[in-house]
């Protein structure tokens, strides 16, 4: 049976992240935040969810992640650009509770404004005000940026731009 969820083509720009979270029902869910600081509740899980959101783009998911996984050296939760400033950062996002629960969700990189946190957890500030609760290390994250970062330069080179506002953010606080 087939879960319908939102339409992400009308609203894919005010996207902050997508987190797992689990229905009343206990099944997987997906919440979706956004700039204004509204969540939303999408019935599918955040696998499916990504997979509309990169068709949005035409762009196909399991490419992407071949593509920059390859320049980054992951096989998996490499970050994934979409668009020019919307790579969305995979993340650690809750502790699943079964063996096929997910616990990655996505986070658009040039909505942090902050990352704190030193031990298993970190915080996360989006510039909307909104916090999100991460189940990484710190250094964990730091790579993360840093290998966004170098995603996000092959992606710039492929569409023919470069990178605006002088260097990367200083991701070390």
């Amino acid at each position: 049976m087939a879960r319908k969820g939102i339409e992400l083509i009308n609203i894919w720009h005010e996207i902050d992240y997508l987190r797992p979270v689990y229905c009343e029902d206990g099944s997987n869910c997906t919440e979706i935040g956004l700039t204004d600081g509204k969540e939303l509740m999408d019935k599918r899980k955040v696998k499916s969810v990504l997979k509309e959101l990169a068709g949005v783009f035409a762009l196909d998911l399991g490419r992407l992640k071949r593509r920059y996984g390859s320049i980054v050296g992951r096989k998996s939760s490499c970050p994934i650009p979409l668009a020019k400033d919307y790579t969305l950062v995979p993340m650690k996002m809750r502790q699943p509770l079964g063996k096929d629960d997910g616990a990655l969700g996505y986070v658009v990189k040039s909505r942090i404004v902050e990352v704190e946190g030193e031990a298993n957890e970190c915080l996360i500030t989006l510039k909307s005000g909104q916090q999100i609760l991460v189940y990484q290390k710190r250094p964990g994250l730091l790579n993360l940026f840093y290998d966004s970062d170098k995603v996000e330069d092959f992606y710039l080179q492929q569409i023919g731009q470069i990178r605006e506002g002088g260097p990367r953010k200083n991701w070390i606080n």
